[in-house]
């Protein structure tokens, strides 16, 4: 699919899976190594990216540049409006995705008008709701903007909507209670096509976690 969102819960590796996506792509795919990917992800995940990208496509990406050219870059939202986009983005791939939950945000104006150029594009979460599952909305609005419509009748849906003399209040049901079950439910049926949900707790071959503890001698500086 040329659009998705892909919600991987901690643990299950996102930057291995979209890296070994990557190196597919530019091995197999029609543009071949000439494909241009931009990478956005919150500055502190810069430096695992790198590093994945290294380690997979076996090159060094470009770390926040003021001139896209091609290539493979990591960047952050904050950081894109000061970006020359001398060529369009033939892959995009937004990190931790959750970001966009705001359908009012900066963030989420700076990547739907980030989207004019892009060709394929990619949502990466851990989890890509907090308070309540209309937090998906605006992520699936500018993945699928022609589905996505209506950002009340998706939460009429799923949460609970409340009018008192303040407005509308969008909220979660009960946790764990039979009615928010079924709505999480109903949730993975409905947006199957659209999002490729995968919990850690489904997959009980995974092996234990290994906890190894490093003495790291503290710096002079540190000293």
């Amino acid at each position: 699919q040329t659009r998705l969102l892909v919600s991987l819960s901690p643990g299950m590796g996102k930057t291995v899976v979209v890296s070994e996506f990557l190196r597919y792509l530019r091995t197999y795919g029609e543009k071949g190594s000439n494909l241009n990917t931009l990478i956005v992800a919150p500055k502190a995940l810069h430096y695992v990216w790198k590093q994945h990208i290294e380690k997979y496509l076996g090159i060094t990406p470009t770390i926040r540049s003021y001139g896209f050219v091609g290539g493979v870059e990591v960047t952050n939202i904050q950081h894109i409006s000061k970006v020359d986009f001398v060529t369009d983005v033939d892959v995009l791939i937004v990190d931790e995705s959750i970001q966009l939950k705001n359908k009012d945000s900066q963030n989420y104006r700076i990547i739907k008008d980030l989207l004019s150029i892009c060709e394929s594009v990619y949502f990466l979460s851990g989890s890509p709701y907090s308070k309540n599952i209309s937090d998906l909305w605006a992520q699936l609005n500018l993945l699928y903007p022609g589905i996505f419509t209506s950002y009340w009748d998706f939460a009429k849906i799923f949460c609970e909507v409340k009018i008192d003399r303040y407005g509308w209040k969008v909220d979660s049901y009960p946790c764990q209670s039979t009615i928010q079950e079924s709505r999480e439910e109903l949730l993975k049926k409905v947006l199957r096509p659209f999002v490729f949900f995968a919990h850690i707790d489904d997959y009980v071959s995974l092996p234990e976690y290994q906890e190894t503890v490093l003495e790291i001698e503290p710096s002079v500086i540190q000293e």
